[in-house]
């Protein structure tokens, strides 16, 4: 590499380390301009692509280097990154696995290698990677994050506590972190941190933007303790933040949505079998995730990562470089012609995973039921339903994590407004039973709580599995949950009411 190429390169990687993304685009374009074949320059650009939502050019840039370049570390694991990042699941994790075949002496890229990992449904191998980064570096808090994160996922929370508090020790003000810790598990006068949290919000000391973040989880614990009319305080304030954020414009997406009946069929080439594709959904906070997890004790359950999600298939099928965004130009840039591109690429990884049952759980893929079913005519629907005022208390008290502008995103910012949401949500999906008869099971969140191997039993018998004992075993299911929204019916009377209507 010339002097000025060079010069070009550590002035890039010094402005993306300052979060200046702009100017170390401008310099990693710079080097290209100079030596079109320059691997670091390109190696960065897949990088500050993959950050921009720019999934296609991310992994064009990376294959570039992993094709002309020896066989680096850092190439495998930006490479599987990318393409986990385009639905490339298998590619992916191959990609890990040359990774892995060199020596795991650096913390960051072990880190890096255990979030994919995670993100392919693997936490016990994630965490494996995360616990041997932090022997090398004990001291950094990200690692202890997310070796939290694996270890919850691994239902081991009392594990995952340790290493919140060791992360809060390092970082105290790492929002994400005092809000796991919150929700980890319920609150007693023996155990919270509500004076600590006190602390943060009062002296505002928390990382930019996690102002929200221990405004919930103050509500969480202060909810937990029974003290409700502070908890309502926190939650208040939460909303009001996010109030102040610019909220969609309509654009008649949810017109667009209903569709003409949809026949079932087999959903197989007549000779191989496929497995059949099951999609959960409901509302955010309806029990989603919990019934995908119960459902992926199942031996022949497989489950899709969210990078195959139906949405993304979509935006590829569009033409789109980005992540999804749910709105009527997603819908608009698909057709029935699209539906063939999709469902092939679908099948092609459900195929490559084995197992009967190719399980999808996405709570928003409610709206896209007949594009769904369009699509994949073999696939089935479980339906998550729960108290709709629970339902509606449980979203106000989630961080807003939906693309900003989206239509398709609940409206955390005013509880009306959500309940608005939540009664066009609920004729939504009785135009989609009336035009997909049979296809759609209804399951009550309650039910899953209070006598799940029943529920479960139903739930196999739909999809076409039998029951297996081991569907006894997940996660935790709390019945404290439950009626949690009567504390706050006054608060939240209008919006009761108009759920009500």
């Amino acid at each position: 590499m010339e002097r000025r190429s060079e010069r070009l390169l550590q002035r890039g990687i010094a402005h993306y380390r300052a979060g200046e993304l702009g100017a170390a685009q401008a310099c990693f374009d710079a080097v290209l301009a100079r030596e079109p074949n320059n691997g670091p320059a390109r190696f960065r650009l897949s990088i500050l692509a993959e950050k921009r939502g720019r999934y296609a050019a991310s992994l064009e840039l990376i294959q570039q280097v992993a094709r002309e370049e020896q066989a680096r570390q850092e190439v495998f694991c930006q490479l599987a990154r990318a393409q986990l990042a385009n639905g490339l699941v298998h590619e992916a994790k191959a990609s890990v696995d040359r990774a892995l075949a060199f020596p795991l002496d650096k913390p960051a890229l072990l880190d890096s290698l255990g979030i994919v990992l995670s993100q392919l449904g693997e936490p016990v191998r994630a965490l494996k990677l995360f616990e041997h980064a932090i022997a090398i570096s004990p001291g950094r808090s990200f690692l202890h994050y997310n070796c939290a994160l694996a270890l919850r996922a691994l239902d081991r929370n009392a594990d995952a506590e340790k290493h919140l508090e060791t992360c809060l020790q390092l970082q105290p003000r790492h929002a994400k972190a005092h809000l796991a810790l919150a929700e980890l598990r319920p609150h007693d006068a023996a155990y919270d941190h509500v004076e600590r949290l006190r602390r943060r919000w009062l002296s505002h000391s928390v990382e930019e933007g996690g102002e929200e973040l221990v405004a919930l989880a103050l509500y969480r614990e202060l909810d937990d303790l029974g003290r409700h009319g502070e908890a309502w305080d926190m939650l208040q304030q939460a909303m009001d933040m996010r109030a102040k954020r610019p909220q969609p414009a309509s654009s008649g997406l949810w017109d667009l949505l209903p569709g003409e009946s949809f026949a079932a069929t087999d959903g197989t080439d007549g000779t191989t079998p496929l497995p059949t594709p099951v999609f959960i959904v409901g509302l955010p906070r309806s029990g989603v995730e919990l019934l995908a997890r119960r459902l992926a004790q199942h031996s022949e359950v497989r489950r899709a990562v969210p990078q195959s999600a139906f949405a993304r298939e979509m935006a590829r099928a569009g033409g789109a470089d980005a992540r999804p965004v749910l709105d009527r130009e997603l819908l608009e840039s698909t057709s029935a012609a699209s539906d063939e591109a999709i469902a092939r690429r679908m099948r092609a990884v459900a195929a490559a995973t084995g197992g009967a049952v190719w399980l999808h759980a996405q709570a928003l893929d409610f709206l896209l039921l007949g594009r769904i079913a369009r699509a994949l005519p073999d696939a089935r629907f479980l339906h998550m339903q729960r108290d709709p005022r629970d339902v509606l208390l449980a979203q106000l008290a989630q961080p807003s994590a939906w693309p900003s502008g989206s239509e398709a995103a609940p409206p955390l910012h005013e509880a009306e407004a959500l309940a608005d949401y939540c009664v066009r949500y609920r004729e939504l999906m009785q135009q989609w039973h009336e035009r997909l008869p049979g296809r759609i099971l209804d399951v009550q969140y309650e039910s899953l709580i209070e006598k799940p191997e029943m529920l479960l039993r139903v739930v196999c018998a739909f999809i076409g599995l039998g029951y297996q004992p081991g569907l006894r075993f997940g996660p935790r299911l709390h019945a404290t949950r439950i009626g949690r929204s009567a504390a706050y019916a006054g608060r939240l009377a209008g919006a009761f009411e108009r759920l009500g209507s």
